[in-house]
């Protein structure tokens, strides 16, 4: 079958229960107008391989791309689980979260790890024979789940004791058939819970880390022993809940844990209860966002007061799977994971109180004590900070939970209530249908009136800037470009006047508050002339409120004509549109993608003007030169290539050459070049001509100085193209004849391209050697030699060398032209080439690598 009949048959014999046949009954039935012009199409290039798979890494990042874009684009209304997207939470906290937690110098999982033992084992077997028996009974599960729920029970329910005492065990609900026949613990699986609380726990033991000078970092496989962890559902789908809490009840008798730290209501709600029922309902459960501002409670599983406990209740992490996966409950989340450990560290401080006594208090009293011992460290100047951080933390994620509950609409009655409020705002006239349309009469409404449907598109990872392009620009420049010099009297001046403007846009960080204007100032003075205030704004907040706002404030015209606002009154426009968006493989998006400006600027423009800089570190500069003509200049910047989504680069033009600058307008500049102190630039003038269209960038460059206001030293660029050599023999083609290669000078003349390659061998390899090609990004012990070459033509004596610019672009890339180089080396000296494979332990994968090994400098060529 074709694909164009597969696909047909796709769209028009649908089953009902599938997601798309019922997508389309639903259009038919209810909104038959719209249905008689919606329309499906096939898009090519759509599938992975092996999309998601948990085997593969790479793919399951993709996937999270493209759930994410998708997400974006079909907009907030249009999907009911509303959404960042992806597997895994990209969450990464604030340095001044992670500082006011180490201030603590909690020192619990460096105590487990260093002085803990594993529980012992003739205590474990009643606990073990008990799981034994809830196995048996089960007969519906099969033999390879029960086979691995038993090493999977054992591994990770088995605590690591301190002094002889049980600290602290994690109660929760989640493995599933397919983590348990994969043989995973929690800690260590591979669903979306296990990887945020790894995440957090390991970010954690290096915050103790740091406290201790020549603690060795603790490795990630390691880290399951301060995590003993137990299902309060033994078994997954086990629905006998009384012999899951004599399981529990078993467990904590043997084991005596001094602290029972609960993921979620289900397991809440057994503490709750002491371990008589499971009521996850119950009202008896307070707010999980509500911690840090009640003391903590002691509970117990039975009458004896050594069976006593600090219960410490979190919020499931399964719980940021689903809903808009907020950063700010995410943070509020990962505090309330620090005081957990920090109430352990406390209980470790007590129990030393009582390891060379003969006998030790009761568990209650010892819960008590820790308590007391947990309030006093709140007090204190480093308890008191991260309280108060706890406790604002936790009124931000209330706020943002409440506004996150939206009321639950059908997607195209949304579409009638958007033009409801359009008829309110812009004719003030009463609404003309209900405010609850949820009949299908409601939809004949809108086909006499204006739907319309926008979502802004998002660039993909291969551009600098991820959801910026060209028709955005004016509006940012309209919050206002940096004026004057970085930190001059014109630029305070500007931003005093910016200021009086009062743009809440540029208020997202830093509220508009006399107090805060020195601080708010302060961000904008390091920029360079003609950056966007906005830009810097934004790159200080979250990528979830980055997304919202830039997306928000930067919204596109309308791809479709508009008729006027008359028109629209009396029902001239019956159309509903709906525009989506949809994904691209990432190898087709590079092909694809298109890198801004997109427009061609003049050069005054430039100065301060936004760049798309591709992972390669290739960006494009489109200048309308003085003369009318357009110019395109192609370069290359790998240093500049953006790390995230959020980080964005602007050019600057400076007395020293082009500098290539982020946000805050940082300059950003090769390591190498800094390093030796021989750069003063992004791209030094001395460089201009190593570079392709050398001669265009300078000219580029003295046009935008001038145009800006700056002298330029004409004797200086006089000076710069007379040191420009006339161009010599070209290089050798990998296909070159015999009759070529013995025309080659030998040895060759300065204008040649071969100068500055047997001039490289002369200095590197005197005496022959091998010549590297890997970078050390993939071999870690390559001598980098074709790298060398590259900075070699690079050097200021040789950048205006006619074919520096040659050498540079033929192997400054991912996949540099190597054969060339045996090639021409040949004509000089004795060479073979080896292609090998190794492995890179750092990248997981082999690597192929070129080597030559070339001969002394006076060995014979092996061209006869």
């Amino acid at each position: 079958m074709t694909a164009s009949r597969r696909f047909a048959d796709d769209t028009n014999n649908k089953s009902r229960k599938s997601l798309l046949g019922a997508f389309q009954s639903c259009l038919e039935e209810n909104y038959p107008f719209i249905s008689q012009k919606a329309g499906i199409h096939m898009l090519p290039d759509l599938s992975f391989d092996i999309l998601g798979s948990r085997y593969h890494i790479g793919n399951r990042l993709n996937s999270d791309d493209t759930e994410s874009l998708l997400i974006q684009l079909f907009g907030c209304r249009s999907l009911l689980n509303l959404q960042l997207g992806g597997q895994y939470e990209r969450y990464l906290p604030s340095e001044e979260i992670e500082m006011i937690f180490e201030s603590l110098h909690t020192k619990y999982i460096r105590r487990i790890m260093s002085e803990g033992s594993l529980f012992p084992d003739s205590n474990w077997s009643s606990v073990k024979s008990q799981f034994a028996t809830i196995i048996a009974g089960n007969l519906t599960k099969d033999r390879v789940v029960s086979r691995a729920a038993k090493e999977v029970f054992e591994n990770q329910a088995k605590p690591h004791q301190y002094l002889g005492t049980t600290i602290a065990v994690f109660v929760g609900e989640e493995l599933t058939d397919s983590h348990l026949q994969a043989g995973c613990s929690f800690f260590d699986g591979n669903s979306k819970s296990s990887w945020l609380i790894r995440n957090l726990v390991n970010r954690i033991e290096h915050m103790e880390e740091r406290n201790f000078v020549g603690y060795d970092m603790v490795p990630l496989e390691k880290l399951s022993k301060v995590f003993p962890f137990l299902n309060v559902i033994p078994l997954p789908k086990y629905y006998n809940d009384i012999k899951a809490l004599d399981l529990l009840s078993a467990y904590f008798r043997w084991t005596r844990p001094i602290i029972v730290v609960t993921l979620g209501k289900v397991a809440a709600s057994a503490m709750i209860f002491k371990l008589s029922k499971i009521s996850a309902k119950s009202r008896l459960i307070k707010s999980f966002l509500t911690l840090g501002t009640e003391k903590l409670e002691i509970c117990s599983y039975g009458s004896d007061n050594n069976e006593a406990f600090i219960h410490v209740p979190l919020e499931h992490p399964g719980s940021h799977q689903f809903g808009p996966r907020s950063l700010t409950k995410i943070r509020f989340y990962y505090i309330t994971m620090q005081f957990a450990f920090f109430v352990a560290s406390c209980a470790t401080e007590v129990i030393n109180q009582y390891s060379e006594y003969t006998q030790t208090p009761s568990s209650r009293d010892i819960c008590t004590q820790i308590l007391v011992h947990v309030e006093e460290e709140l007090n204190s100047a480093a308890g008191y900070k991260f309280r108060a951080n706890m406790i604002q933390a936790g009124k931000a994620a209330q706020f943002t939970e409440k506004s996150d509950k939206q009321p639950l609409t059908k997607f195209f009655d949304y579409l009638v209530m958007k033009n409801s409020k359009w008829y309110q705002r812009n004719l003030a006239q009463p609404v003309l249908y209900g405010s609850t349309p949820h009949t299908n009469k409601s939809i004949s409404m809108a086909g006499s009136s204006h739907c319309d449907f926008y979502t802004t598109a998002i660039f993909g990872k291969s551009n600098g800037i991820q959801i910026l392009d060209e028709q955005t620009f004016s509006h940012i420049a309209s919050f206002g470009l940096a004026i004057g010099e970085a930190y001059s009297n014109e630029r305070r001046q500007d931003l005093s006047m910016v200021w009086d403007r009062a743009h809440k846009e540029l208020h997202w960080s830093i509220p508009h508050s006399e107090e805060s204007r020195h601080i708010w100032m302060e961000q904008f003075l390091s920029l360079q002339p003609g950056q966007s205030y906005f830009l810097r704004g934004l790159s200080q907040l979250t990528d979830g409120e980055y997304l919202k706002v830039l997306i928000g404030y930067c919204q596109k015209k309308r791809w479709y004509p508009t008729l006027p606002i008359e028109k629209y009154a009396k029902g001239a426009l019956s159309e509903c549109v709906v525009k989506c968006g949809f994904w691209l493989q990432k190898v087709n998006l590079r092909k694809s993608a298109t890198l801004f400006p997109t427009r061609f600027l003049t050069a005054k423009d430039m100065q301060g003007y936004p760049i798309a800089i591709k992972d390669d570190g290739a960006f494009m500069l489109r200048w309308r030169h003085p003369d009318g003509t357009q110019k395109t200049i192609s370069l290359c910047a790998r240093f500049a290539a953006p790390n995230g989504n959020r980080e964005s680069r602007a050019l600057s033009f400076t007395e020293h050459g082009v500098d290539i600058v982020d946000a805050s307008g940082k300059r950003l500049h090769s390591s190498n070049l800094w390093r030796d102190g021989t750069s003063q630039a992004s791209i030094p003038k001395s460089e201009f001509f190593s570079r392709p269209s050398g001669q265009l960038l300078l000219d580029l460059w003295k046009t935008v100085r001038q145009d800006c206001g700056y002298r330029v030293a004409k004797e200086k660029i006089a000076q710069m193209d007379k040191n420009r050599e006339i161009p010599g023999q070209r290089y050798l083609a990998s296909n070159a004849t015999t009759e070529q290669i013995l025309r080659q000078n030998c040895p060759p003349l300065e204008g040649d391209a071969n100068f500055l390659l047997v001039a490289f061998l002369d200095e590197k390899f005197p005496d022959g050697g091998i010549l590297r090609t890997a970078p050390k990004a993939k071999v870690e012990y390559s001598t980098e030699d074709l790298q060398a070459f590259v900075q070699f033509c690079k050097r200021p004596e040789f950048s205006s060398h006619p074919y520096s610019s040659t050498w540079v672009g033929l192997l400054d890339r991912d996949s540099p032209l190597v054969g060339l180089l045996g090639k021409n080396i040949r004509v000089y000296r004795t060479c073979r080439s080896i292609r090998s494979n190794c492995w890179s332990k750092h990248l997981k994968k082999m690597i192929d690598e070129v080597k030559f090994i070339i001969g002394p400098k006076d060995s014979e060529s092996s061209i006869t």
